[in-house]
């Protein structure tokens, strides 16, 4: 693939330098024939003047200059234009190169961060339900089938790079009942998209939302000895597209050097950069009530299916 790429770029360029090298050979080669041409010209204007009755002077040393130099200046005009018009189209090829790796690059970025957080995934969840087989049998028999769920559903979505908002949430909600099993009543969880919006008409990267959940139940209610609720939130702000889960657990101390928030959220700020860009936010907080929130917002032009 990459010999074939070089090979056609090579051609390609091959062929726009022998394009300009034929305008310029074009325009010196019709230089000799210019007076010759002018000749003709005349005698035909001659012979053209008196089949009609006019009476037409034989042309002066000023008459063939004056030729000369318009003809001159049209070649000079019509290479000028031709030049121009080939920069422009190899501006155009060049950027329309850029951009396509710039891309390539993108999809590669984008796919090595899921591909890294699958196992992340599969790994937690496997300690969870290793945690519950010797005091919870029924339980731990109970996550396996819910993780064999989840996990048919993450290859279901990895196909691609992106998926529906609505399988992202079933993925969340998967693994939100494996943690709530384990848990018990100490994990509770709340799922709210705004009616205006429909989760089946939006699209977002594939595991966006699963591993900002994970951190708030491992690294938010988890440490905390009686629990508490995680909140996952979707809204329209606007023209933009919000997501925010929170959780009432510990809270995140941001004086410290290391907040302990793990591989996921760390992949998800860089996947929404990559994807997004500029337009795109990423912001992790605390509130007074030491409730911590990740919030993502993304122009819902971005998302939106229509």
């Amino acid at each position: 693939m990459l010999v074939s790429y070089l090979y056609n770029s090579y051609r390609a360029k091959r062929v726009q330098e022998t394009n300009k090298a034929g305008y310029l050979w074009g325009v010196l080669i019709s230089f000799p024939f210019l007076l010759p041409g002018l000749y003709l010209g005349f005698i035909l204007a001659s012979e053209f003047s008196e089949a009609i009755g006019y009476s037409y002077d034989p042309p002066s040393f000023n008459d063939y200059s004056s030729g000369v130099i318009f003809g001159i200046m049209v070649s000079g005009l019509f290479t000028l234009f031709r030049v121009i018009r080939e920069s422009k189209a190899e501006k155009q090829a060049a950027e329309l190169k850029f951009r396509t790796l710039e891309n390539e690059k993108l999809k590669a970025q984008v796919s090595a961060l899921t591909a890294q957080m699958n196992p992340h995934l599969l790994f937690n969840s496997l300690n969870t339900i290793a945690s519950t087989i010797t005091s919870d049998p029924k339980s731990a028999e109970d996550m396996v089938v819910q993780l064999s769920e989840l996990y048919r559903g993450v290859l279901k979505s990895a196909k691609g790079d992106m998926h529906t908002l609505e399988n992202e949430l079933l993925l969340c909600k998967s693994y939100l009942e494996i943690e709530q099993r384990r848990f018990g009543p100490r994990v509770e969880y709340k799922i709210f998209v705004e009616p205006s919006l429909d989760p089946k008409r939006i699209k977002i990267p594939v595991l966006l939302l699963q591993p900002l959940v994970e951190n708030a139940i491992k690294h938010g209610l988890s440490p905390k000895k009686e629990g508490g609720t995680v909140s996952v939130e979707v809204k329209k702000d606007g023209n933009d597209f919000t997501i925010k889960i929170t959780d009432n657990g510990i809270g995140i101390d941001f004086d410290k050097s290391s907040t302990g928030t793990g591989t996921g959220l760390s992949n998800c700020e860089s996947r929404i950069k990559l994807k997004y860009g500029r337009e795109s936010k990423f912001t992790f907080s605390r509130n007074k009530n030491n409730e911590t929130t990740a919030s993502i917002q993304i122009p819902l032009k971005a998302v939106s299916c229509d």
